[in-house]
């Protein structure tokens, strides 16, 4: 790949790619001020139903990281 506009466009794509994958990990460890799924699994052993207890906000967090992750990946297949 010697040719400079090629090389170019080649890098913008690279970089396109690479800033979606950031965005995705910074919304997958994005809490909105909640405590973490791993401060809430470690807490969760002092309730009485300790697997109630993880469940909802587990599967919660999960939701909410597959539409962030399906929006991204929306976005990413509509610019190419």
């Amino acid at each position: 790949m010697e040719d400079p506009e090629e090389r170019a466009r080649q890098r913008a794509l690279f970089l396109t790619d690479l800033s979606a994958l950031g965005g995705l990990l910074i919304a997958a460890a994005d809490t909105h001020g909640k405590p973490s799924l791993a401060y809430r699994s470690r807490h969760a052993l002092d309730h009485r139903h300790p697997v109630k207890a993880v469940r909802r906000p587990v599967e919660a967090a999960a939701a909410s990281t597959a539409h962030h992750a399906k929006a991204i990946a929306a976005s990413v297949s509509g610019s190419h």
